[in-house]
């Protein structure tokens, strides 16, 4: 077979369904296609209602979906963050689980 291998659960989240979806930046992208967790400063808008745990689709500003993620906010929560550095999120929220939005083991970049 062609094409690299995901892993069994990065599979599982390729088949679960989305309850929202986050738009993000340019430097978001770059960072998600290089392996990297995406975090609240790129994240330029949120739609849809989900929860912590949440399957969510991620699209760049043109709408393009760019990968599928386990949100590790609900989407209340991440509404007060969006576009904060990490350590503002930290304080807005009052909690120190804001690292990133979606870790890279809870994602899956499409087109790769």
């Amino acid at each position: 077979p062609l094409g690299k291998r995901i892993s069994s659960r990065k599979s599982w989240i390729s088949a679960l369904h989305s309850k929202g979806s986050l738009i993000i930046d340019n430097g978001a992208v770059r960072a998600l296609k290089g392996g990297k967790s995406l975090l609240s400063s790129g994240v330029t808008e949120s739609q849809g209602k989900f929860y912590e745990g949440d399957l969510v689709t991620i699209v760049d500003a043109n709408g393009n979906k760019i990968a599928r993620g386990l949100a590790k906010l609900s989407c209340d929560d991440l509404k007060k963050i969006v576009g904060k550095r990490t350590t503002e999120a930290a304080i807005i929220l009052g909690v120190n689980k804001c690292d990133e939005i979606i870790h890279r083991d809870d994602l899956l970049v499409l087109g790769d």
